[in-house]
């Protein structure tokens, strides 16, 4: 081997090493703790609360269209779900993010392609009405 040939390649071993080196941790290396745990940031999901991922229109379909008489099966599957508690609903999917309730003089909203319904509402309001009042 050349000279300057074995002068690179020492060099390159010296190198080498010395990366080696720094790359060990040493006795002063800072530990990070991270914990799981504390006070909670916000309210706790309360008792009763279902989230239904179904859109805003299929509610009809599951509840029917008439609030005096809210479809029994889907009334059952609700209380059913919610454990005992009293339902809290929340219906959720995509429609919801671009449905909203008329406001007298305020045009609809860009991205706005449903509307809710006053007997929309009166449905979801009775569904599943509270425990002894079917």
């Amino acid at each position: 081997m050349s000279r300057p040939r074995l002068l690179l390649v020492c060099i390159a071993v010296a190198l080498g090493l010395a990366s080696i080196a720094i790359a060990k941790p040493t006795a002063h290396a800072t530990t990070t703790v991270l914990t799981n745990g504390g006070p909670a940031t916000t309210r706790p999901i309360p008792p009763g609360f279902l989230g239904l991922s179904i859109e805003y229109f299929a509610v009809p379909a599951y509840a029917g269209t008439n609030p005096e008489q809210v479809d029994p099966v889907f009334v059952q599957l609700v209380r059913n779900l919610a454990g005992g508690d009293p339902p809290q609903l929340r219906i959720d999917g995509d429609t919801t993010d671009r449905t909203w309730w008329p406001v007298p003089g305020m045009p609809t909203p860009a991205g706005v392609n449903e509307t809710l319904t006053p007997g929309w509402i009166a449905t979801t309001k009775r569904s599943p009405p509270p425990p002894g009042h079917d």
